[in-house]
């Protein structure tokens, strides 16, 4: 798998092949190395409240993301310093 750093959002369908064929079996860990703006940055309409940080805009995604994780047989573990209450 290509370890070089990029500012993709998502895999490329090589990335997926490699991480799908890879010979150790087990569940997958992953890291997510995060900065956030100082405001976030929503499209006309997306949300109702705008008038939030990048990180409270994350712990959003995140809650929604959880629900969508939990239906897969996965589990999402955080661990951190501090958490944004959405």
């Amino acid at each position: 798998m290509n370890q070089q750093m990029s500012k993709r959002r998502q895999p490329t369908a090589q990335q997926i092949r490699d991480l799908r064929d890879h010979p150790r079996k087990g569940p997958i860990q992953m890291i997510n190395l995060l900065k956030f703006r100082d405001r976030a940055q929503y499209k006309l309409g997306e949300v109702d409240n705008t008038e939030v940080s990048g990180e409270v805009a994350y712990w959003r995604y995140g809650k929604l993301v959880g629900q969508i994780v939990a239906g897969l047989d996965c589990r999402r573990v955080v661990g951190q310093a501090h958490c944004c209450p959405v």
